[in-house]
C-alpha cells in the first residue's frame, strides 16, 4: 500500500470533516425536535395542572362526604346481634343496631336474666336491653360514650337509661347521678 500524500491526506480529513459536521448538524436538529416536543409537553403539564389539583380537591371532598354519609348511615339489625337472647320490641332494635355496630357492645340481656319484677324486660316482646362491654378502660369508655350517644338520639322516648356514666333517665327525665347498680353494662328501656 502506497503512503497517503499530503494532499490526499487534506483531502481525506476535509471530507471526514464535511461528514462529521453533517452528522453533527443533523444531532442538532434531533436535539431541538426533542427540545420542541419537551416543551410542548411541559406546556401541556403546566395547563392540565390546574384541572389535575381541581380533581384531586374534588376527589379528596367526595371521600369526606363519603366519610361523614356512612357514619351518618344507621346501621341495620340483625336477629344475631341478640347473641342468642329473646327478641326485643321494634323500638329497641335500632338501639340494639348502633350498641353493636357503633360502639362494638354485646347484648347481655333482653327478656331473660335477672331483674327486677317491674323490669321491662319482662315486658312482651321486652322492651329493655343491656348490652356491655369488657371491664377495661376502653369497654367502660365505650359504654359511657354509648350511654351519652343514647341519652341525645332517643331523648324524647326514654322510659330508662342507665350506665357507667354519671347521669341516668327514669320515665323519661335526665336525672344527675349513676343509676344504682348499673356500672358494668348500659339498660335502655324504650
Amino acid at each position: 500500500m502506497a503512503a497517503e500524500t499530503a494532499e490526499e491526506r487534506v483531502a481525506r480529513l476535509k471530507e471526514e470533516l464535511a461528514t462529521t459536521r453533517a452528522e453533527f448538524q443533523k444531532l442538532r436538529k434531533r436535539q431541538e425536535k426533542s427540545r420542541a416536543v419537551i416543551e410542548r409537553e411541559r406546556a401541556e403539564i403546566a395547563q392540565r395542572k390546574p384541572k389535575i389539583e381541581r380533581l384531586r380537591n374534588k376527589e379528596r371532598k367526595l371521600e369526606e362526604r363519603l366519610a361523614l354519609a356512612l357514619e351518618r348511615l344507621e346501621p341495620l339489625f340483625a336477629a344475631t346481634m341478640l347473641d342468642g337472647h329473646p327478641g326485643v320490641a321494634e323500638q329497641l332494635r335500632a338501639v340494639v343496631a348502633h350498641g353493636v355496630e357503633k360502639f362494638d357492645l354485646t347484648v347481655t340481656s333482653t327478656g331473660d336474666g335477672v331483674h327486677s319484677d317491674t323490669s321491662f324486660h319482662f315486658t312482651r316482646p321486652p322492651q329493655a336491653v343491656d348490652l356491655a362491654a369488657p371491664m377495661t378502660t376502653d369497654g367502660i369508655e365505650r359504654m359511657k360514650k354509648f350511654q351519652r350517644f343514647a341519652g341525645k338520639k332517643w331523648s324524647t322516648s326514654l322510659l330508662e337509661l342507665f350506665g357507667p356514666d354519671d347521669f341516668h333517665f327514669k320515665n323519661g327525665a335526665r336525672i344527675a347521678g349513676p343509676f344504682p347498680d348499673h356500672k358494668d353494662h348500659v339498660h335502655i328501656a324504650r
